[in-house]
């Protein structure tokens, strides 16, 4: 999502006699409508959304248009790093230790923090298998899926309905953090 806005903001153009912050907001509210119509957004979504309206209505009313723009980018790419990949790297750290040889792990969808401690487990020599549960419509397991066949981790496909039936055999549950 803050990729995608990074990009509205590159591409944005001030309009003569508009005020830069006041304008770029206004420009990235139909942007932010379309997201929470498509799917409701979850907390770290709407705080980020938060953050970046902040950040727009922070700018310094003296700086020019590129300069203000290049701004919102780098904060935009320092977010990201600091709270998203680095905070995920340092989940799958810690998560990483609680998966032990021979477990069956269950998870649900897909979540970048899960498949970064799926894929340190399995850099680690760790064996295990994986149970990816999916719903529908978005379908977001089968990507986790295709990543971690890639990487050599035992994977089973199955819908949410089929929970029920295989949790009897799963050791752990990882979910997105």
């Amino acid at each position: 999502m803050l990729l995608a806005f990074k990009e509205v903001v590159r591409a944005y153009q001030l309009p003569p006699g508009k005020v830069l912050r006041l304008d770029l907001d206004k420009a990235l509210k139909p942007h932010i409508q379309y997201l929470i119509d498509c799917r409701p957004h979850s907390i770290a979504i709407g705080n980020a959304i938060k953050w970046l309206r902040g950040q727009i209505h922070g700018l310094d009313p003296e700086a020019g248009p590129g300069e203000a723009k290049e701004k919102i980018v780098e904060v935009i790419d320092a977010y990201v790093e600091e709270r998203i990949t680095f905070a995920a790297q340092a989940l799958a750290k810690v998560a990483v230790d609680k998966i032990s040889d021979g477990d069956v792990v269950l998870v649900y969808g897909r979540s970048y923090s899960v498949e970064l401690t799926l894929l340190k487990a399995r850099t680690q020599g760790k064996s295990f298998r994986v149970l990816v549960v999916d719903s529908r419509p978005l379908l977001e397991g089968r990507r986790l899926l295709t990543t971690l066949s890639k990487a050599g981790v035992s994977c089973t496909y199955l819908n949410l309905n089929a929970v029920s039936y295989v949790m009897r055999g799963v050791s752990k549950v990882l979910l997105g953090a």
